[in-house]
């Protein structure tokens, strides 16, 4: 069968997104290989131990045991969720803290036990191919409304920002890329319900996937007109209009299914929100407050020197850069593209104990769709930003293999 010329393109990104990780494993090698102290060896295992670190024991650990398998015992948990209606029984043996992982990723990593011995490689080519998919879909996505100059520098930005070396990673990051940006893909070209099959997955992959209701529901708005319909008193066109936005509701499986897996290990379906709180100290708070802790963090001496280059400093930096980015691209980007852009930054920064902010914002196609815009004409800021990402990517690849609080 003879490819189209959008499949040709398509195999090609997919071909380079997969070359450009093999690429960075290398790197990583070598890098692990010149940390080797004296009398130490280096081989497969301690390459792949170094890429399993915090969240990634935890997936590979669920997918292992299973939720029900995977516990540690946490007297604090215990009373919590004992309080709030939580089975005793289940927690016999200990409790279940990893709940507060979504289930899509680890349930793919123990679907491949049989194809894999050791399920961390299987964490590294699952996230390498959902990343190289999650370029095309980004890809093609963009190109929809935008130029080929903006939808390419807008993968390659996406591929060289400091943080995405956690695509290749044993964590969600490359699955999330791959499932948002084809959602986001097929709500633009207004293939509904392949979107919404999307979204049933996206909503079973991470807390950040219910976000994307919001460009579902700005598109439909746009397409449907409502309003319009409404005065016009076209009440058939009105009631398309809510007939799909329901619809769209049937993306919320996946968060029905998480749901469903709290109760059936524990006996409360929102045990996880216990144990986020209790265990792990998180919990959603405004953004605002989110904001002050982290800019205090980053420039007062709270911290050592070390602990916040690591973590809180580019926490602070990035919450300028990405309001900045969206502050520029309000006339410039379609509607569906910022208010997901801005329900996506939001929900970042509204963690009582933010952690993690590069890494989310690795997947935040919006930011990214506003690089290549910029990008576009002023031909000089492409090779300064690809410089830049490219060494602190390398940068803070170097520091996560070192122990640093980069997850």
């Amino acid at each position: 069968m003879k490819l189209s010329e959008e499949g040709k393109k398509g195999l090609l990104i997919f071909g380079i997104a997969v070359s450009f990780r093999v690429v960075m494993y290398l790197l990583s090698a070598v890098i692990l290989a010149f940390q080797i102290g004296d009398g130490m060896t280096f081989g497969l295992e301690e390459f792949l131990s170094a890429w399993c670190k915090w969240d990634a024991h935890h997936y590979v650990n669920i997918a292992t045991n299973g939720y029900q398998g995977a516990v540690e015992v946490c007297e604090t948990c215990r009373a919590a969720l004992l309080e709030a209606g939580g089975s005793e029984e289940a927690m016999q043996n200990g409790q279940h803290l990893f709940l507060v992982f979504f289930p899509l990723y680890p349930y793919i990593l123990r679907f491949l036990r049989f194809l894999f011995s050791d399920l961390r490689v299987a964490g590294m080519v699952v996230s390498t191919l959902a990343y190289a998919g999650g370029c095309v879909y980004t890809y093609k996505f963009i190109k929809l409304d935008y130029s080929e100059t903006v939808a390419r520098n807008s993968v390659i930005l996406l591929s060289l920002f400091p943080f995405s070396f956690f695509f290749g990673g044993i964590m969600t990051e490359g699955l999330f890329l791959l499932i948002s940006a084809g959602m986001l893909y097929y709500i633009r070209k207004h293939k509904w319900w392949i979107a919404i099959v999307f979204g049933v997955f996206a909503t079973m992959t991470r807390m950040q996937g219910m976000l994307l209701i919001v460009p579902a529901g700005l598109e439909l708005l746009v397409v449907y007109r409502p309003i319009q319909k409404l005065r016009e008193k076209d009440f058939k066109a009105v009631g398309a209009f809510l007939g799909r936005c329901c619809s769209f509701l049937i993306m919320f499986l996946g968060t029905a299914v998480y749901l469903f897996a709290n109760w059936k290990v524990d006996g409360y379906a929102f045990a996880f929100q216990v144990y986020q709180k209790s265990h792990w100290g998180q919990g959603a708070c405004l953004p605002t407050k989110t904001i002050q802790y982290v800019f205090s963090n980053a420039f007062t001496d709270t911290y050592n020197l070390q602990y916040r280059i690591s973590l809180w400093i580019p926490e602070a930096i990035l919450f300028i850069v990405v309001l900045a980015a969206l502050i520029y691209g309000i006339k410039k980007l379609h509607a569906m593209h910022m208010g997901y852009g801005i329900a996506y930054f939001l929900l970042t920064y509204s963690a009582t104990w933010l952690l993690s902010a590069g890494r989310y914002l690795s997947c935040g196609i919006p930011l990214f769709l506003v690089f290549g815009i910029m990008t576009e004409k002023r031909k000089w800021l492409m090779p300064v930003l690809t410089v830049v990402f490219s060494m602190l990517q390398i940068i803070y690849l170097m520091e996560f293999f070192n122990n640093m609080q980069i997850m």
